[in-house]
């Protein structure tokens, strides 16, 4: 056999695979619904499909399946994360937003057969991730504040009616960054001090020369 010859047969073999795999990947949309799908039983069910048989070995339909499975965890977190958005602050608990949740169209319809889910504990995620990125946030925009500098503390600790503090947060209150955390304004203020204490300590900047003389002098060795 040539060698051209055997690769229009590596070529039929691999088009052939690919076939096969798209069929059994329609046949997984079409019967597993739900994340928590269990193989063993849902093969039985498959097994009734004539696209079950499919010219791939066991290992790679179970490969496949679980593939199948991923993608719909993603898919429901998103829906799930979607709905949480228009039901919750930062200081939501389940217990405030569950009945509106599950009384929502939308969970109704992606989530009826997810009897099995725990909705607290993929509900608890969501809000330590929302906390950590408005924190994150709300850093970056102190960062971006320039009226804030490593002489902040001292002006405010000389100052007796706070104005310093005040002209920052009238600078900080036209950010959606800073009004995010308007529900929990005590973790605000506490993130706003730990970062001037912060600034504080570190000092005055070196001067823009002394970071390009020091630059160059790495560059020499």
């Amino acid at each position: 056999m040539s060698g051209v010859q055997r690769e229009l047969d590596k070529e039929r073999e691999q088009v052939k695979k690919e076939k096969a795999m798209e069929n059994f990947k329609a046949l997984l949309t079409d019967m597993v619904r739900t994340a928590d799908a269990e193989w063993k039983e849902t093969k039985k069910l498959l097994k009734k499909d004539p696209r079950w048989e499919q010219d791939l070995d066991r290992d790679e339909k179970e490969r496949l399946f679980e593939e199948h499975l991923e993608l719909l965890e993603k898919k429901r977190q998103v829906a799930f994360h979607t709905i949480l958005n228009d039901h919750c602050t930062l200081t939501s608990t389940w217990k405030d937003v569950k009945k509106a949740i599950k009384s929502d169209v939308r969970f109704e319809k992606i989530f009826a057969n997810d009897r099995k889910r725990d909705f607290e504990r993929d509900f608890e995620q969501y809000m330590k991730e929302q906390y950590r990125r408005a924190k994150t946030d709300f850093e970056e925009l102190l960062k971006e504040t320039k009226l804030i500098t490593y002489k902040s503390l001292q002006t405010i600790e000389e100052s007796e009616d706070q104005n310093h503090l005040r002209d920052i947060e009238k600078i900080l209150e036209k950010d959606k960054r800073y009004l995010l955390l308007e529900v929990i304004p005590e973790q605000r203020s506490e993130i706003l001090m730990d970062y001037i204490i912060a600034l504080d300590k570190r000092g005055a900047p070196p001067p823009p020369t002394a970071s390009l003389d020091k630059r160059k002098h790495q560059d020499k060795h």
